[in-house]
């Protein structure tokens, strides 16, 4: 809809392309079998780019127009990253609210033990849920912001997991003559079918003259594409036609001279930033 020059939110009822009024919505379509990513990237395309940080989702600045902001984990949050961008009213963490001017915690009551309810309701709701907050009525529209290198989400249940990180690994028989331009065309197609940023994207290109296929050395691959997205049938039918289609289109391979294989191995077992990401985003496997 983006490229086409339409709006793109979710549960907008007249209001300006500011994003989100239910995250209801949000959980309704991740039944459709996207990742959270997807469906952050789906709710608030047009919400971002009215915010000036589409398409590469920006880092957070002073005087974006946001009530609700999934925070990358170098912000301080309460050494005034934040507090300097003043249109941003709450800020969520690890079950807690905070008031984004003051940085005085909203939720939970102090003294009391309370969890803070999903994120599921619209303006009128919240400035009920949050009746200790001082400004009730600079709640708008939830606006998840999400900011570049944003990979620990603390905030509701569908905005834990950051899915991100593909890997593209070609081998073939097939030499290009410049090396280096093909792999920077192949990151950005990467990009382009997996749906995911080009910024958390590694591409291989491997040339290898020994690769037989069926008893010869015609033209042929092996593309390997590693995923932390719980990867389906449907999603892999998709991407192995719309690559195999570039392939041809590119090398000239044809697509029953290859294999294409999709591997996701948990995130316990990808290294990143001198940790994990089971570290970064809770384990799944």
């Amino acid at each position: 809809m983006v490229e086409i020059g339409l709006l793109a939110h979710l549960g907008a009822h007249g209001e300006a392309p500011l994003g989100l009024n239910y995250h209801t919505e949000m959980w309704f379509t991740k039944q459709g079998g996207l990742s959270n990513y997807d469906v952050i990237r789906a709710a608030t395309a047009s919400g971002a780019q009215t915010l000036g940080v589409f398409p590469s989702l920006g880092s957070l600045s002073s005087g974006k127009l946001a009530d609700y902001l999934v925070y990358p984990p170098e912000v301080d949050l309460l050494g005034g990253d934040i507090s300097l961008t003043k249109e941003l009213a709450y800020v969520a963490r690890g079950g807690r609210l905070w008031d984004a001017s003051s940085m005085e915690e909203v939720w939970p009551v102090k003294g009391r033990k309370q969890e803070m309810p999903p994120f599921n309701a619209d303006g009128q709701s919240l400035a009920m849920l949050f009746s200790t907050a001082k400004d009730v009525s600079r709640i708008k529209a939830l606006i998840p912001v999400l900011t570049k290198g944003a990979f620990k989400m603390e905030t509701s249940s569908l905005l834990t997991e950051r899915v991100n990180m593909p890997s593209l690994s070609l081998t073939t028989n097939v030499r290009v003559s410049d090396p280096k331009q093909f792999s920077l065309e192949f990151s950005k197609l990467g990009a382009q079918v997996l749906g995911k940023p080009e910024d958390y994207i590694t591409v291989q290109y491997h040339y290898n003259d020994t690769i037989t296929f069926a008893g010869n050395h015609d033209p042929a691959f092996v593309l390997t594409i590693v995923s932390l997205e719980n990867l389906t049938h449907e999603q892999n039918e998709r991407y192995s036609k719309e690559l195999s289609e570039w392939l041809k289109g590119k090398l000239g391979l044809s697509n029953d001279r290859g294999y294409i294989v999709f591997h996701d191995p948990g995130n316990s077992h990808i290294g990143y930033q001198g940790t994990t990401f089971g570290t970064i985003f809770g384990r799944r496997s």
